[in-house]
C-alpha cells in the first residue's frame, strides 16, 4: 500500500506541475495574443489622418511636415532612383523636390490596411499633379503605394518604409 501511494505521488506531483505550467503559458499566450491585437477601426482613423496631414503638407511644399510623419530610420524606395533613408533625408527630399514647382495636388485612397502587433500597413492607390515653373502643362503621376508604419511611444503610428510604382501613363 505504501509502495502505491508513493507511486501516486510520484506520477501526480509532475502532472500537477505541468499543468500549472500549461495553465501559465496559455495565460501568457493569451496575453501576447491581446498585445497583438490592434483595433482596426482605430487604425483606420489614424491612418486616415496621416494621409490628411501627408496631402496638406505635400501640397503646401512643407517638407519637414512630412518627414515628421516619418520614423527616424524611415526608407522610402522610388520607382527607378535611389533608397532614402532617414528623415533628414526624407525631408531633403522633398525639400528639393519642391523647388520651383506650384500647384501641387494630390489625392491618395487606401484600399487595404492591416496590422500585428506594433506594426501595420497600408496600400492603396495616389495620382498627383504640380506645375514645374518654365513648362507649360503640369506633371502628373499616378500608381500604387505600400507603407509600412511602426507605433510611436505616444500611441500615433509613423511611417517607417514607404514604397510606390508609377503606372503607366493612358495612351
Amino acid at each position: 500500500m505504501r509502495l502505491t501511494k508513493l507511486a501516486l505521488v510520484l506520477v501526480l506531483a509532475p502532472c500537477l506541475a505541468l499543468s500549472s505550467c500549461a495553465e501559465q503559458a496559455g495565460e501568457q499566450e493569451a496575453q501576447v495574443e491581446m498585445a497583438m491585437t490592434v483595433d482596426l477601426e482605430a487604425l483606420g482613423e489614424s491612418f486616415a489622418a496621416v494621409r490628411a496631414e501627408y496631402k496638406q503638407a505635400w501640397e503646401a511644399g512643407d517638407a519637414t511636415a512630412l518627414a515628421a510623419l516619418y520614423t527616424e530610420d524611415a526608407t522610402r524606395f522610388p520607382p527607378d532612383a535611389e533608397v532614402i533613408s532617414g528623415s533628414a533625408a526624407i525631408e531633403q527630399e522633398f525639400a528639393e523636390s519642391f523647388v520651383a514647382t506650384t500647384g501641387r495636388e494630390i489625392t491618395i485612397t487606401q484600399t487595404d490596411m492591416g496590422a500585428s502587433g506594433n506594426l501595420a500597413y497600408s496600400a492603396g492607390t495616389y495620382s498627383y499633379s504640380y506645375q514645374v515653373e518654365g513648362e507649360a502643362e503640369p506633371l502628373t503621376a499616378a500608381g500604387n503605394y505600400l507603407v509600412v508604419s511602426k507605433m510611436a511611444e505616444d500611441g500615433s503610428w509613423k511611417m517607417c518604409a514607404h514604397m510606390w510604382t508609377s503606372a503607366a501613363p493612358e495612351e
